[in-house]
């Protein structure tokens, strides 16, 4: 399983799934996890989560994708330049969300 976006949800289930027995990867934008986090909370939520085997993919941007019946593929770029290619039977797109106030 890819968790793109590595704020509390995708953490969350991410944790979840790992714990149930699926293999997890964790694509993160930023050089952290829970930005929005106290950074001591987030380096020992870090520990405990590498702890039950998540895997991190961070300062990364996903590119794109494609899913079928057989899995599916995540494209990424790092922010030192390189690319690559992620494949796995299920991606869960948790990139948070923000408000929409332009306009109001």
């Amino acid at each position: 399983m890819v968790v793109i976006g590595a704020g509390v949800i995708g953490l969350e289930l991410g944790s979840v799934y790992q714990r149930l027995g699926t293999e997890v990867i964790v694509i993160g934008n930023t050089d952290r996890l829970c930005p929005s986090m106290d950074i001591e909370l987030a380096n020992a939520f870090k520990k405990s989560l590498d702890k039950i085997g998540i895997k991190f993919i961070m300062k990364s941007r996903v590119s794109g994708g494609s899913g079928g019946p057989n899995g599916c593929k995540v494209d990424y770029n790092s922010q030192d330049g390189t690319s690559a290619t992620i494949e796995s039977d299920v991606v869960l797109i948790a990139t948070g969300r923000h408000a929409f106030t332009d306009g109001l």
